[in-house]
């Protein structure tokens, strides 16, 4: 899935970004980070996965990350 696939399913729930990022108390920059692939957190990639009901590595394995 490409970023952009994934902001777009994002914006169809109502999930925003700073949603996640309050969950997990980090900034939404890193959320912003790993959904691009540019950062890696399991527990983030799996809360993403979660919401967009798949499986990490259908979301990801494409990232070399």
């Amino acid at each position: 899935m490409t970023a952009n696939e994934i902001l777009a399913v994002f914006r169809l729930k109502g999930v925003t970004q700073m949603s996640i990022a309050r969950k997990f108390d980090v900034s939404h920059v890193m959320i912003h980070q790993v959904i691009h692939g540019r950062s890696k957190s399991r527990r983030i990639q799996e809360e993403i996965a979660r919401i967009l009901g798949k499986d990490i590595d259908e979301i990801w394995s494409s990232y070399v990350a």
